[in-house]
Formats: C-alpha cells, sequence, structure tokens
C-alpha cells in the first residue's frame, strides 16, 4: 500500500554564471528545492542550476521497507524538498524513538530524465543516525531494482550535526520512477532526515544510456596470491546490491564486455551473499581477463567489465614483500603442545587473523585441506606444501605450483644422501609428469660445515638436474661453522655472508650458481638456554630476524620462510616451543611488531644497492618504492653499538621508524642535513628525493 501523496510542481531557477564546468553544465536540479530563489547557493551543492519539473512523492507504508510512522507525519508537505538542511527543526522528518528501520519514497517525474545525483542531509549523532540512502529505479512505478548505495560519511559524531550524504551514479541512469530507501543505522535510536536533493538533466536523443531496467557492470578487483590462484573481490558492488542472488565468475584468453561471447568460460558461481572468492587453479606466467556478473531474480546480467591479470611465475619476487613467508602450520607443528581445554579451530582463527596484520602473504604446510586452503586464500596468502601421498595432485588442482623436495633436513638424517637424491628423481619426474611450470624446492639443508659437506656429496651424485629451486635453512647459530663480522655476537644473522659464500662455492663448481634461491626456514628461539643461536631475549630477536631477512633479500633469496608465526607452547626451556611471532596464548611478541614494521615500510621497496659511504661495522641499504617512484627508504643498523649519522637531502622532510613502528617526522636544516642515531635495532629513514650520506 502506498499513501500520503506529496504533489509538486516544481519552478525552474535561474542558471547561476557561465563559468560552470562541463560536469556543472550537464547537471540540474529536479528536485527544485530551492523554489523561488535566483540560484542555488554553493553551500547546497556544487551545480548552480535546476529544471522544471512535475514531480510526485508518495511514502511506501507496506513491506520489508515500510516507512516508520512518525516519520511520515513529521515529513508531510515540502519538508524533505524545501532546501532546508537542518537549521529549521520545524522542517525535518524524524522517526518514532526506537522505532521504524526505514523512510522509503517513491519518486515519479512527468518524463524519463537522466538520473545522476541525490544528496541527503541526516542528523549524525550518536543516538540520531543514517547508516545508508539506497537508490533503486522503476520502469513502471510498481517494480523496483536496486541499483547503488552510499553510506554515511566517515566523519566524527557531535551535536546537531547534519551531515549530507552524495550517492553519485556511477554511471546515469535515464529513468521517469526511483526509489529512495534511507535507513536508519542500527545502534540509533531515531533517524532525522532535513532535505533530500534529486539531481540530473535531459537526456540526449542521439545517445544510449542506461535504462531502468538495466543495472550497472559489477566493479570488482583482483588481487594475485601465487602462480596459481587470484582473489576477485567485489565487495563494494555487493553492498550496493544486495538483492543479488548468486555471482557468477568468467574467464577468457582476451577481454570481454558479455558473457555470451566466444571464448568466455564460466569459473564458479558464488552464494549472493559472499563479496569476494578466490579462484584457481590458474597456469602460472599466462594472462587471463576475468570478469563478475550479477544473477538477480530477474535474471542474469551479462553485460560485465573484464580485468586483465597476467598470473606471475612461481616465487616471483619483484619487491621485497614478495620474499617474506612464514611457516605456519593449522593444527600446530611436531612439537605443538596438547591442551585440551582449549578450542583448537577459535584459537587457529585467530591466528590466521593475526597473521593477515603482518602483510605476509606466503606460508609452509605440509597439507592441502581445501577448507584451510581456502581461509588462507581469503587472506591473501599463497601456499608452499609438501608432495607426500596425493598432497602433489592435491596441490595442483588448489592452484600450488612450488613444492619441496622429499624430505625435510636430510643433511641432519643418518640416511645415506643416495637415497634422498634417489627420492628426490621420483618426486621432480612425478612434477614434470603432472605440471611442468610448477617447481620443486630441495634439499631444504642446513649451513653448519657438516650441512655443507652433506650440500657438496648432494651435487657430486648429480642432483642438480633434479630440482628447480635451491632450498636452504638459513638459521645462524653459534656453532660448527657460522663465522660472524668483528665484534657481532655468535648467532646473529650477519653470519649470512659467510654462510652464503660457502654456498656459493659449491654451486660454481658444480655449474649451478644461479638457480633460484629460497630458505624455507629461518629464525630465531627467544628461549633463555639451551638455544643454537646463543642467549637471545626478545628484542634481540626483533632486531635478528628484520636484519636477517633484509640481508636475505640483499643476496638474492627469492622467498624466505621465518620460522615460525604460532609458537607451540608456552615452556620457555624448550627451544621448539618459542620461534614464534605470537605467543602459544596468541599474545604478540616484539618480534611480530617489527616484522610488521619491516612490511609496512619496505612494502613495495625495490633494492637498489649499498648506502654509499657506510663503513663496517655498520650496515646501511637502499630501496626505491615501485609504486612511488620518488620515495626512497634507506635502513640503517650497526650490531656493535649505537652510533650517529648524517644524510643530506633537497626534501622538505624525512620520516624514521623505529623497529617497533614508532614514527618521527625529521625536519632537514637549513644545509638540507638531518642526523639519525642507531643501533643494533635497524631503522629506517624515508624520503621523496635521495639521501646522500655525509658524515658517519
Amino acid at each position: 500500500m502506498i499513501g500520503n501523496r506529496i504533489p509538486f510542481f516544481l519552478i525552474s531557477l535561474a542558471i547561476a554564471g557561465s563559468a560552470a564546468s562541463a560536469w556543472s553544465e550537464e547537471t540540474f536540479l529536479l528536485s527544485n528545492n530551492l523554489s523561488g530563489t535566483k540560484g542555488i547557493p554553493k553551500a547546497f551543492s556544487e551545480w548552480p542550476q535546476s529544471l522544471r519539473t512535475k514531480m510526485n512523492v508518495e511514502w511506501v507504508t507496506e513491506g520489508e521497507f515500510a516507512s516508520d510512522a512518525e516519520a511520515m507525519k513529521t515529513g508531510k508537505g515540502r519538508v524533505l524538498f524545501d532546501g532546508n538542511t537542518g537549521s529549521n527543526w520545524k522542517s525535518i522528518s524524524y522517526s518514532k524513538w526506537s522505532g521504524g528501520q526505514w523512510a522509503t519514497l517513491n519518486v515519479s517525474f512527468e518524463k524519463a530524465y537522466l538520473i545522476r545525483a541525490v544528496d541527503v542531509w541526516a542528523l549524525h549523532e550518536e543516538t540520531r543516525d543514517t547508516e545508508y540512502v539506497e537508490i533503486l529505479f522503476s520502469k513502471d512505478g510498481k517494480s523496483y531494482i536496486p541499483h547503488q548505495r552510499t553510506e554515511m560519511p566517515d566523519v566524527p559524531l557531535k551535536s546537531k550535526n547534519f551531515v549530507k550524504i552524495p550517492l553519485r551514479l556511477e554511471e546515469p541512469v535515464l529513468a521517469q520512477y526511483l526509489q529512495l530507501r534511507i535507513r536508519r543505522k542500527k545502534s540509533a535510536r531515531q533517524q532525522q532526515i532535513a532535505d533530500i536533493a534529486i539531481w540530473g538533466s535531459k537526456p540526449d536523443s542521439k545517445k544510449k544510456y542506461l535504462s531502468a531496467t538495466d543495472r550497472p557492470e559489477v566493479e570488482f578487483s583482483v588481487k594475485k596470491v601465487q602462480a596459481g590462484v587470484a582473489v576477485i573481490d567485489w565487495s563494494a558492488y555487493r553492498k550496493l546490491n544486495p538483492g543479488v542472488k548468486s555471482w557468477t565468475l568468467y574467464r577468457s584468453s582476451k577481454p570481454f564486455d558479455s558473457i555470451q561471447e566466444d571464448g568466455v568460460e564460466l569459473l564458479k558461481t558464488v552464494d549472493g551473499k559472499e563479496g569476494r572468492a578466490p579462484v584457481y587453479p590458474l597456469k602460472a606466467g599466462r594472462t587471463y581477463h576475468l570478469a563478475v556478473s550479477a544473477v538477480f531474480n530477474e535474471g542474469e546480467n551479462p553485460k560485465v567489465k573484464s580485468i586483465e591479470c597476467a598470473m606471475p611465475l612461481p616465487l616471483a619476487c619483484d619487491t621485497f614483500s614478495d620474499m617474506v613467508a612464514i611457516n605456519h602450520f593449522w593444527g600446530g607443528g611436531a612439537n605443538r603442545k596438547k591442551d585440551p581445554e582449549r578450542h583448537a579451530e577459535a584459537y587457529e582463527t585467530v591466528a590466521l587473523d593475526l597473521l593477515g596484520q603482518t602483510g605476509i602473504s606466503h606460508v609452509r604446510w605440509w597439507l592441502t585441506d581445501r577448507r584451510i586452503v581456502e581461509k588462507l586464500y581469503h587472506k591473501g596468502i599463497g601456499l608452499y606444501t609438501y608432495p607426500y601421498g596425493s598432497n602433489m595432485e592435491k596441490g595442483i588442482d588448489l592452484g600450488v605450483h612450488v613444492f619441496s623436495g622429499p624430505g625435510n633436513e636430510p643433511d641432519l638424517k643418518d640416511d645415506p644422501v643416495e637415497n634422498y637424491v634417489n627420492a628426490l628423481k621420483v618426486v621432480h619426474a612425478k612434477k614434470e609428469r603432472l605440471s611442468p611450470e610448477s617447481v620443486i624446492c630441495a634439499p631444504s639443508s642446513n649451513l653448519e660445515d657438516s650441512s655443507l659437506a652433506w650440500l657438496e656429496e648432494f651435487y657430486q651424485l648429480g642432483a642438480k638436474d633434479h630440482f628447480d629451486v635451491l632450498d636452504l635453512h638459513t638459521y645462524c647459530k653459534i656453532a660448527d661453522g657460522h663465522l660472524q663480522p668483528k665484534g657481532y655476537p655468535k648467532g646473529a644473522p650477519e653470519a649470512m655472508f659467510d654462510n652464503m659464500r660457502k654456498v656459493r662455492d659449491i654451486l660454481e663448481k658444480h655449474g649451478d650458481w644461479g638457480k633460484p634461491m629460497i630458505s624455507t626456514e629461518f629464525g630465531y628461539s627467544d628461549a633463555p638456554a639451551n638455544n643454537p643461536s646463543g642467549p637471545i631475549t626478545p628484542r634481540m630477536k626483533a632486531d635478528y630476524l628484520v636484519r636477517g631477512l633484509i640481508i636475505h633479500h640483499v643476496l638474492g633469496f627469492q622467498r624466505v620462510f621465518l620460522y615460525s608465526f604460532f609458537d607451540d607452547g608456552d615452556d620457555i626451556n624448550f627451544t621448539e616451543h618459542t620461534f614464534g611471532l605470537i605467543d602459544y596464548h596468541l599474545q604478540k611478541k616484539p618480534a611480530f611488531h617489527a616484522v610488521q614494521t619491516l612490511m609496512n615500510t619496505l612494502d613495495d621497496g625495490i633494492y637498489e644497492g649499498l648506502v654509499e659511504g657506510v663503513q663496517r661495522p655498520a650496515y646501511g641499504y637502499e630501496f626505491r618504492h615501485r609504486d612511488s617512484n620518488k620515495k626512497k627508504t634507506v635502513v640503517l643498523w650497526d650490531g656493535t653499538g649505537e652510533r650517529t649519522a648524517t644524510f643530506k637531502t633537497s626534501a622538505a622532510e624525512v620520516t624514521l621508524t623505529t623497529l617497533l613502528g614508532e614514527s618521527l617526522t625529521l625536519i632537514p636544516n637549513p644545509d638540507g642535513l638531518v642526523t639519525v642515531t642507531f643501533g643494533s635495532s635497524p631503522v629506517y629513514l624515508s624520503s621523496t628525493s635521495d639521501l646522500e650520506l655525509v658524515k658517519f
């Protein structure tokens, strides 16, 4: 039932000024709220002109979106279309306290206009607030189709604060009938609306427009998770179109505008309540064109906007953040403390949410449980896994392209080296048969002198041609060959430079230097005793992890998996319990904040080289940011003690970021100089121009 009819014959207004922009020249006030004035004030809108229209307004009084009775009573007459945006309390429609959720209006014009925008002025207080405005269109004034939704702007709540909610159509719609649904915020007790303005223009008979029954193409984004997986996200569009029954995802080898074109393939169908979904398996290195279509009660919209998606090769590493990965095992590792009172699913879910905060985008896990793997994909996290049993087949079906060799740390086992090499040949042959574009990473051996001797024998037995990526475990320990720079404590990550010199000697000897290289385990336990890397405090661990990751990047590693994310227990005297960035009770350690800061700061950084003038025992490296060509970041540390450095720059300011994320703004002196103090904890200097070291 529709009641409380409010007819309007709206008088045209004079057009103010001749310097209007092209957009302003196309946009007119159709609802003529300011009838009788000489022009539309700038405070009311950026568009200074109107058209003469006839407009009828009716309140919707029944059904799911029925208007609140008090809102209709107080909104009689021209209240909502009189140009008063909140200054006159007698010209406001307000709902009953704790009453209905809606103010819903059907609007009709004497003919079809090109509708471009709607403004709604609503009170924005803690107890009186509006959640969103939604516009629907109809070809007959009876059946309305949702088109777009705009939420209350994110501005502070304050008393008597009437805020304009600007709904701007992505593409104008030619329509005679429209419906406005204005929803009270769920947490508020009342909704107060001061005014509504409808904006548009006359259509050009020579042009084609969206009609009342058309829907705009689904807007979406694509994030590549790994070489065989992308996540498609249309959540923003879904908010504007809550009536969708389902979503259909498509792909093609070429751009397409309609799902009916030749070569367009249906990937999957997703429930209408969802706003994103992973798609897999995709081929590494191949370019796809992806699109999303919406299915409504009246059918599927065949019109789409496709997005090109060029899948990377396995282990592609274009920026610093591409390199950083982590060992994270849903359900725990072999040493996970068994606690029957703990709800495993709940704890694991929280842990995964915390992992999603770090910016780390790959994990190493030995299983391919589709339910859990999809949880990773939804967080934008890819997977490295093992080839055991049917894991390779399952992994390939899940879009995984990176697999381990036939065993972990074979250098620490008593089996003859040839047994591992023979098993590696089988795994590699299977990979070649099932997925030639995938890679096998081996042998996951360590860097002690005894492990390097094992690696030499591994090569002597002809293993070189049976794996694609060199995988090392790059722990830095206090014994068996790890050599730190002078003044650095044993176990410090700077031992990586000498360790990798030894590795390079072996690989060059066997003609394999230049093969892609990763580390599937690098990390530090913060156990105070029995620690293979020496007595390490939580703060030292944070220092070491950050320094170590930067060193790995400088050395050319394409992926480094920290070991690990989640502590396996709470026994501080058991080394295997305390490798995590979060503890057994889900509390963040200093290392969590340090790694998170590293990822946020270097993120899209591309390594440029050493900072000229930095001398040992200090280290300094410079990164250029890919997504901001002018921005550069210098990272500095000295593991032997505190020192200062002075840089010269033409930038107006330099941002100093500390290990755990504190950010300070440094203003160069009149000569363009800034001075920074640093020590064992790395610091970052970011600037929009070069930073030249002038004093050290």
